[in-house]
């Protein structure tokens, strides 16, 4: 009897390791590997770098927005800002959390509740809460801009 507990539990936990994953919190968490280029922004800036790039680890739980290894090269200068954007694949959408002013590439940044705005503007959820499920379901993006391309010169889609 024993034999077949241990065998029911050790499938338990093997199926349980198949479902998800945890954040280092112990949350589940859903983990995005994004890749910005210059083609994805919109409307594309025609003096972005011709090498422009980035990518970025994304990863959303319960609470918090974590943003690992987020790196770029080949701008048309330096980076002036970077944000968290709403917006489906090929639409500009506003800015919903942002990272410091001239950031450098390789930031990482975790945000949470008190990240979001306190006013959302009104295509925005009301709270950090409702952007989540936003994120998870590919609803927002990663942009990095520069004095030349000030409404984005490269972007990402973030989610599946």
């Amino acid at each position: 009897m024993h034999a077949r507990l241990a065998s029911w539990f050790s499938a338990g936990a093997l199926f349980a390791l198949g479902c998800g994953s945890s954040d280092k919190t112990g949350m589940m968490a859903h983990t995005f590997a994004v890749t910005l280029t210059a083609n994805q922004e919109n409307p594309r800036c025609p003096d972005a770098g011709p090498t422009a790039a980035g990518s970025a680890t994304v990863i959303v739980n319960d609470t918090q927005v974590i943003v690992n290894d987020f790196t770029w090269s080949g701008l048309s200068g330096p980076a002036t800002a970077a944000h968290v954007h709403l917006g489906q694949a090929n639409v500009a959408g506003s800015i919903v959390l942002t990272f410091a002013l001239n950031p450098q590439s390789g930031i990482s940044k975790t945000f949470v509740a008190a990240d979001y705005p306190t006013m959302p503007m009104p295509d925005q959820p009301p709270n950090f809460d409702g952007l989540l499920p936003l994120i998870r379901g590919g609803g927002t993006y990663l942009n990095v801009h520069t004095s030349i391309c000030s409404a984005g010169e490269i972007r990402g889609q973030i989610g599946p």
